[in-house]
């Protein structure tokens, strides 16, 4: 089989960018990664809403993008929104034409998600032999994580961005001096929470700022890098903040050096920003990686990752019910089958009571992965073979006393064909019937599995975990 290419929109609050990869079993080949500035967040920071004029310059970059996409004939083109749509109380206006014109539907990232696929974005470039740390700094917010493994331990989201501090302290042409120290005195409080990185950390920065600044440095000093320097240190951010403080926007829009796209106007904030970042986390050299959030997106579906870090852990009323008290396996897999129209799919079993319906899923097996136990449970339930399952969230569990279960539920969303009717494969699950219900009409069914009488009210309680967790999901606008 080949190996599918996958491309992605990614709604940033300054740029629109289009990564197109090849998800090769021994690796990510990004094929191409490109942007467009739309400065989307502009009236978003301003008064929290998208401007007509703003949605009609997006669309067309979408179209034109769309358009460099389909020559790597990608088998999905996917969108996702970060920072700046987050704030965003019109955000309609631009998914609704984008799913009619485009189908292409619009997945929001929270904040610590965004953060985590980050994170997987530069796992996947330099491995798992260092304790690495990632700093995004964007338009609208800026990410950090920390981890020792695959998947990070902490992450966390901060209120600083080039366009916002843009906003908050708008700069001549050039910059006065005590315009720059005003940029240092509005980021400073922002990191009071901030702390050193543990010793023999590796910090990787990532994002567009970034990589503007290491082209810039590239090409002024001849720094070691392909395309772009390979690190920037506080003293080269320092001289570059008096460089491009020298200059007036055209200058700054001229430099050679630049990515493909014109931040002339936020570059500064984001210079000043990143210096006041590594001095607070003690960093003397900060790696610079091409790779980003998309990246980290396609790595995550690859190896079946989860994102939701903030997923809750639910206390059960009790644990003495299968496949909690007696099964062998530690965790399970929930696959969320979508149609079309954003109804989901529940299913019933011969052996449950009347009117009982639960979000399908299926055991992974001792030493098998849940990215490989999602396709095979799919396929056995529904017959679908053309399952692409993303992953959503890892679910964690404790006894009535607080003590955790030694059991994991993994969330995938498996987007379906309009019209589709699942046909079991495996007879032994004895499914006896299938239900689409929206997440806002899933409120009876939860409270039916809620309120089952006996040993099977904490077997109820659990399965409708899930359900609970999915219509959260959807009323924030993240599915």
């Amino acid at each position: 089989m080949n190996a599918p290419v996958r491309a992605l929109l990614d709604f940033g609050t300054n740029s629109l960018k289009l990564v197109v990869c090849r998800l090769n079993p021994e690796g990510l080949d990004v094929l191409l990664d490109t942007e467009r500035i739309t400065r989307l967040g502009h009236n978003i920071l301003q008064d929290g809403k998208l401007s007509g004029d703003d949605v009609d310059r997006i669309l067309t970059a979408v179209g034109e993008l769309i358009g460099e996409a389909k020559a790597f004939s990608p088998d999905s083109i996917d969108a996702i929104g970060t920072a700046a749509l987050r704030r965003c109380s019109n955000r309609d206006t631009l998914t609704e034409p984008l799913m009619e014109q485009y189908g292409i539907r619009l997945l929001m990232l929270s904040g610590s998600e965004e953060a985590v696929a980050g994170y997987l974005g530069v796992r996947s470039e330099f491995g798992l032999e260092d304790s690495l740390a990632t700093l995004d700094l964007g338009g609208g917010s800026t990410e950090i994580t920390f981890g020792r493994d695959i998947l990070p331990g902490q992450s966390f989201s901060l209120p600083i961005g080039a366009r916002g501090l843009l906003r908050d302290v708008p700069i001549s042409d050039p910059p006065r001096y005590e315009e720059i120290e005003a940029i240092r005195k509005q980021v400073r409080p922002k990191l009071s929470d901030v702390s050193l990185l543990p010793i023999e950390t590796k910090l990787v920065l990532i994002g567009g700022a970034a990589t503007t600044l290491a082209g810039y440095a590239k090409e002024m000093w001849n720094a070691p890098g392909e395309i772009v320097a390979d690190t920037l240190t506080p003293e080269a951010l320092d001289l570059l903040t008096m460089k491009l403080a020298k200059l007036t926007r055209e200058q700054r829009r001229a430099l050679p050096g630049s990515t493909k796209a014109d931040r002339s106007d936020v570059i500064v904030h984001g210079t000043v920003a990143l210096r006041e970042m590594l001095g607070t986390l003690g960093v003397d050299t900060a790696w610079v990686s091409l790779r980003s959030l998309p990246q980290g997106l396609f790595f995550a579906e690859m190896e079946g990752l989860m994102l939701d870090s903030d997923a809750p852990v639910t206390r059960l009323p009790g644990t003495h019910f299968p496949p909690l008290s007696k099964s062998t396996r530690k965790g399970e897999v929930v696959f969320l089958l979508r149609l079309p129209d954003g109804r989901y799919f529940l299913q019933t079993k011969v052996r449950y009571s009347n009117d009982t319906y639960r979000i399908p899923g299926g055991g992974v097996d001792a030493g098998e992965r849940s990215i490989d136990a999602i396709h095979r449970e799919v396929w056995e339930e529904t017959g679908y073979k053309q399952a692409r399952p993303l992953p959503v969230a890892r679910l964690t569990f404790t006894g009535p006393d607080g003590t955790p279960c030694d059991w994991y539920s993994d969330l995938y969303l498996v987007d379906l064909p309009k019209g589709f009717e699942p046909q079991p494969v495996d007879e032994s699950e004895g499914i006896s019937g299938w239900v689409a219900v929206h997440p806002s009409e899933m409120q009876p069914w939860i409270d039916r599995l809620e309120n089952l009488e006996g040993d099977l009210n904490s077997w109820g309680y659990f399965r409708a975990v899930p359900m609970r967790y999915l219509v959260r999901r959807v009323s924030e606008g993240r599915l």
